[in-house]
């Protein structure tokens, strides 16, 4: 599956102003290659290492130093390093590799490529052993599924009682990460032209810039562009790839993947982040009857309902999906001018309707690339909105406040307002909120014609 960074936040104790350090580099960057070159240097009682490489973008060459103590994932094919660029504060995550089995230099070009692709490749070295270094983008934050669960460290990580339970996490935050995984999947696809297939809980970093939440994708190990005319490419589309419980129906009934097969698999991790059950727990249990029974079955979508049914279980009124996902908006946007906070109860059906349209049985009935940044319009505005709601009702709540106060001691307050930010509130007091949005006349929906009350599905694999 790879490895994931960003798990845990690593110290950042590198020394870079330092003579040794610098005499190193210059040393490095005189005989650089295209392929890089790493070297170790003696730093007091510390062992530094140097990696010098040359960006495949800028063709600027670079000097990073890193200690391994400064580890910040691990996985079967290798290790990732954080690492510093010795001539200014920059920061990149090194992923080291050695040589192994007989696809490992395919495997290697591909995601070094598909890094390329998505801009993200920052430079490849190789040392004396033959081992593989990676710079590439370093994501700062917290991996989702440390975000979204309180972990037992203790206990085994495919034992149900690692996850102990789901943490306690405010809508508008949860609102907030909805929308930034829709932006990077739009531009994994839009930009990288690229479908991740394997996108989970695990591999996604949710980092805070102020008051914003945002989700950012990685490891693009198995990544590939579903219109390749490359035959290999072609043959691989057709792999089983994915993770247990995230894996779109049509992968299990071995058809090609393609874009709609990442929409089905982001669209549980968006359940995942909305419903208040513990997912991860109950994959698990499922994943123990199985060894019980000594088989290996896949949990299918009507059971992945049952594992969130406070998100998968909708009433769609008789419509179709679509007219449900702008009813529900044109709603938000009403509630949002009469500054009524309730429309955060409605952008929270929003987002379940999205929810249900990405996660349709068949990925013909799922949206194509341009629907879905319709679809991500609609609720960016809607999330919007909303928060004007709630600041709308705090304003108004501090200005009834002094003038209370100033009625009572007849005395007079001065009504100042101070516009802060909205506090973080929890999950039930964030039951309010609004958004603007003009009804658009088609999202060009190519299956409006659900219609069932509720969404239990008999879709074995």
């Amino acid at each position: 599956m790879g490895i994931q960074f960003g798990i845990q936040k690593a110290s950042k104790k590198i020394i870079s102003e330092n003579p040794i350090l610098k005499e190193g580099a210059k040393n490095l960057k005189a005989n650089v290659t295209n392929i890089g070159a790493v070297t170790e240097i003696k730093n007091g009682n510390n062992t530094l290492t140097l990696v010098v490489a040359k960006n495949p973008n800028t063709q600027k060459v670079r000097v990073y130093s890193f200690d391994s103590a400064n580890q910040i994932g691990e996985g079967a094919q290798g290790r990732v390093v954080m690492a510093k660029n010795v001539d200014s504060t920059d920061v990149v995550a090194i992923k080291i590799q050695q040589p192994h089995g007989m696809n490992f230099e395919d495997d290697l070009h591909r995601e070094r490529q598909n890094l390329f692709i998505a801009k993200k490749l920052l430079g490849l070295a190789q040392d004396n052993t033959k081992n593989q270094y990676t710079l590439m983008e370093y994501c700062e934050g917290e991996n989702l599924l440390e975000e979204l669960y309180e972990m037992d460290r203790n206990k085994d990580k495919e034992s149900i009682g690692r996850f102990k339970y789901k943490k306690q996490m405010n809508l508008i935050k949860r609102f907030s990460l909805i929308l930034s995984g829709m932006n990077e999947i739009i531009d994994l696809h839009e930009n990288a032209k690229l479908a991740h297939r394997d996108i989970k809980s695990d591999n996604l970093v949710c980092s805070k810039n102020f008051n914003y939440y945002t989700l950012k994708l990685i490891d693009l190990g198995t990544a590939i562009d579903p219109h390749s005319k490359d035959e290999r490419e072609q043959q691989d589309l057709g792999q089983f790839v994915g993770t247990f419980g995230y894996i779109a129906p049509e992968i299990h009934q071995r058809e090609k993947y393609c874009y709609q097969s990442d929409f089905w698999s982001l669209g549980i991790v968006f359940a995942e982040i909305l419903t208040d059950e513990n997912f991860q727990a109950k994959l698990k249990m499922f994943n123990q009857d199985n060894q019980r029974s000594n088989r290996l079955v896949h949990p299918t979508f009507n059971d992945i309902i049952n594992m969130m049914p406070d998100v998968l279980i909708v009433d769609l009124k008789g419509q179709t999906l679509n007219q449900n996902i702008l009813d529900t908006a044109a709603n938000i946007n009403r509630l949002a001018k009469e500054g009524d906070v309730a429309s955060i109860h409605e952008l929270r059906k929003l987002a379940q309707y999205i929810i249900i349209q990405m996660t349709e049985e068949s990925p013909e009935k799922r949206p194509t690339l341009s629907q879905f940044k319709k679809i991500e319009f609609i609720f960016r505005e809607a999330l919007i909105n909303v928060k004007m709601s709630i600041f709308k009702s705090i304003i108004a709540e501090k200005y009834q406040r002094n003038l209370d106060g100033y009625e009572e001691n007849n005395n007079p307050l001065p009504i100042i307002v101070t516009p802060v930010p909205p506090p973080i509130l929890n999950a039930l007091a964030l039951q309010q909120q609004q958004p603007p949005i003009q009804q658009q006349d088609d999202l060009n929906e190519p299956t409006a014609t659900t219609t069932t009350s509720t969404r239990l599905r008999s879709n074995a694999f």
